[in-house]
């Protein structure tokens, strides 16, 4: 976690109640290795922000069954979007059930969608959600749950496909990192419902 992560929420829970709706989310679109011509890879994205500062744009909401939570939620920077809709788990997290679990990434102006739930990137279902889990108390390891109640997750797509050229325009995301690439990370904080 970003050293300076603390410091940002404590500035911005000042004189207010908690920091709002705030989203911690890394992620980058890159050209898969096997798409000859593909030579553009996304910029890293790399949001730590509150909901409507300096143009950025998030919606979170968590519904609740006897047994399961509905997660849906939208980050965006004003050029880049990261969304997942239909998220099915259990009250604790873990796995990712139901099949309506959908991944968009706006990236360039195009916009890439594909399915997503708990297994390993297939063709079927091209992104994997891993390490979801909701936070919804202080945990007391680092600043964990003390801002807020907490979705986090983490997200890896193979071959997410645009509408207008599924062969052409299909691309990775990811997390790039100074050791290669890890899975993209997100942790939504006040989320609608948590």
């Amino acid at each position: 976690m970003r050293r300076w992560f603390s410091l940002v929420l404590l500035l911005a829970a000042c004189g207010d109640d908690g920091v709002g709706l705030f989203a911690d989310a890394r992620w980058q679109v890159r050209c898969p290795r096997d798409l000859a011509g593909c030579s553009r890879d996304g910029e890293n994205v790399d949001i730590l922000q509150s909901d409507g500062e300096d143009g950025i744009s998030i919606a979170c909401t968590v519904d609740e069954t006897d047994a399961n939570r509905f997660v849906d939620f939208n980050i965006s920077d004003g050029r880049r979007r990261l969304s997942i809709n239909g998220i099915q788990t259990g009250l604790e997290g873990g796995a990712v059930t139901g099949t309506g679990c959908t991944v968009t990434v706006v990236d360039d102006s195009t916009t890439y969608v594909g399915r997503c739930g708990t297994n390993a990137p297939s063709e079927a279902q091209p992104c994997q959600i891993s390490g979801l889990s909701f936070i919804e108390r202080r945990t007391g390891e680092g600043d964990e749950g003390e801002y807020g109640p907490e979705v986090v997750l983490n997200l890896t797509c193979q071959n997410i496909t645009s509408a207008a050229d599924p062969l052409r325009f299909r691309r990775d995301v990811y997390r790039r990192n100074d050791m290669g690439t890890t899975p993209a990370s997100v942790r939504l904080i006040n989320c609608d419902g948590l």
